[in-house]
C-alpha cells in the first residue's frame, strides 16, 4: 500500500475497509482497489525519487526537484504568491523581487514574458501603446 508511516497490515486494512462497508460507508470493496487508486494517483501526481550512489556506496533517493516545481506552480492557491518580475519600489524592501540585483543583474529575457495585472496583460517584449 502507498500510504506513508502506515501501521496498518493489509488484513487490518481489509478489517478497516469491512467494518467502513457494514457502517454504511461506501468505500472501495478491497484492498486492492485501494492500492490500484493508490498506484494510478502516484503515477499521475506523484514526484519521482531518482536513485544515487553515495561516494561511501551507500544509495540514496533524491526527490525531482522540477517536478516539486511543476506542481507548486500548477497549485492555484500558491500562485498568486510568486513574482517574476523584478519590481522597483525604493526605499522600501520588503520582497526579493524588489532587490537591485533582480532589477538590474536579470537579463529580460530570463524572466517571464508577460505579466498580468487588474485583467491586462503586458509583454516584456511587444510595443506598448
Amino acid at each position: 500500500m502507498h500510504l506513508p508511516q502506515t501501521c496498518f497490515s493489509e488484513s487490518q486494512a481489509e478489517m478497516f475497509l469491512f467494518m467502513l462497508h457494514a457502517s454504511g460507508i461506501k468505500v472501495p470493496t478491497n484492498i486492492k482497489t485501494v492500492k490500484n487508486w493508490c498506484d494510478d494517483a502516484q503515477s499521475l501526481y506523484g514526484i519521482d525519487s531518482i536513485p544515487y550512489n553515495g561516494v561511501q556506496g551507500h544509495q540514496y533517493y533524491v526527490n525531482s526537484l522540477g517536478q516539486i516545481i511543476a506542481q507548486e506552480f500548477s497549485n492555484l492557491n500558491i500562485w498568486p504568491h510568486f513574482s517574476f518580475l523584478p519590481e522597483d519600489s525604493s526605499p522600501t524592501l520588503s520582497e526579493a523581487c524588489q532587490a537591485k540585483r533582480w532589477l538590474s543583474e536579470i537579463p529580460p529575457e530570463l524572466t517571464t514574458p508577460w505579466q498580468s495585472h487588474n485583467g491586462k496583460d503586458y509583454f516584456i517584449f511587444e510595443p506598448a501603446f
